[in-house]
């Protein structure tokens, strides 16, 4: 009974404010009711879209890890852009960034470019705005010649910003051994 009598009170102010006169005092106009219900679903399912974005806890700090160490490995410059927190930008616009980095390779771009076999996150250490991510680069033979494999050990620094985990700073970890094999 009150939910009829809220319906009703609902139809009501919807017939006043779409400027329909013709509105039944028991709430049945058969012309308002569907623009109403619809206009009701449209908000329900507004707000459903909304809690699940601000929900939505996007990609885990160990995968933008890795994204960043294969960017790294291809020279992808805009993604690496993306991946960086700001204090690894030095105040750069992305396109200053990109120019920057390609500049510094220049003619030699190609010497390291896919070095990477693997990148295998060792081990984490995530809160709930920052996060350590040690990473172990396996590097395929430089050489024809030569079958030998080193692995690097990287430590990377994230940060959460808005939403999304951006490398703040990272360290070749010099504690850890170069194996050649």
């Amino acid at each position: 009974m009150i939910a009829a009598g809220l319906v009703g009170a609902v139809v009501s102010a919807a017939g006043a404010i779409l400027g329909v006169d013709d509105v039944k005092p028991d709430g049945g106009s058969p012309t308002i009711v569907p623009i109403v219900l619809v206009g009701v679903l449209i908000v329900a399912v507004g707000i459903w879209m909304i809690v699940a974005v601000f929900l939505q806890r996007g990609p885990e700090p160990e995968e933008a890890a890795l994204a960043y160490e294969w960017a790294w490995d291809r020279l992808d410059f805009p993604i690496l852009w993306e991946l960086s927190a700001p204090s690894l930008r030095d105040g750069r616009s992305q396109a200053d960034f990109v120019a920057d980095k390609a500049a510094a390779y220049g003619d030699h771009r190609a010497d390291y470019v896919g070095l990477i076999e693997q990148v295998v996150v060792e081990s984490i250490d995530a809160g709930r705005l920052q996060a350590v991510v040690r990473t172990r680069l396996v590097l395929g033979p430089r050489d024809t010649r030569d079958d030998a494999v080193e692995e690097l050990t990287n430590e990377l620094y994230l940060k959460r910003d808005g939403g999304t985990w951006r490398v703040a700073a990272y360290r070749l970890d010099r504690r850890a051994p170069v194996r050649i094999a």
